[in-house]
């Protein structure tokens, strides 16, 4: 944040598209230290239980896109009936640690987020069109840290990737 700040002052007589991405950034930065306070302390995401996952998802989304990196969208199926529960908080950091992945790594122009309610599951698919992950990245500590959270709660996770191909991962969690 200091050196944010620094780099704010450093950069007084830029223009005001420049200053406006400084700015959001600068909130995605907060929104991400904030939230790593949260889980690192174990602590819920906060409003997820009051607005639950389809808003706070929206909102992630919405945020990211104002970045102009990638161009995210998201369908959701069935969602009308998802009440949260103790998996809510493992399919929203699944969800928001595969897009912050789509945006530091894959260089993709499109991403596509869903969930789906099924009878007896809940689905979550993160597809973009970047450059792929190659086979040493993908036991890397935030996609072995969705796997073991997804499991940790009888779900199944699966990632598919082919260079430049994109990327794709889906989750599978008994509701």
């Amino acid at each position: 944040k200091l050196e944010n700040k620094v780099l704010t002052r450093q950069l007084s007589n830029v223009n005001d598209q420049s200053k406006n991405t400084l700015n959001r950034v600068e909130h995605i930065l907060n929104d991400s230290n904030h939230l790593l306070r949260q889980i690192t302390n174990n602590l819920r995401i906060p409003n997820l239980k009051k607005y639950g996952l389809i808003k706070l998802t929206k909102k992630l989304i919405r945020d990211r896109n104002e970045l102009g990196l990638t161009k995210f969208t998201l369908t959701t199926t069935n969602t009308d009936e998802l009440n949260y529960n103790d998996k809510t908080l493992v399919m929203y950091q699944c969800i928001q640690e595969g897009i912050n992945n789509i945006l530091k790594h894959a260089k993709a122009t499109a991403a596509d987020i869903s969930i789906i309610v099924h009878n007896t599951s809940i689905e979550i698919k993160i597809k973009d069109n970047g450059i792929g992950i190659t086979s040493n990245h993908l036991n890397t500590m935030g996609l072995k840290g969705m796997q073991e959270a997804v499991e940790n709660i009888s779900g199944l996770f699966n990632i598919t990737s082919f260079k430049n191909e994109g990327t794709n991962i889906n989750i599978k969690i008994p509701s």
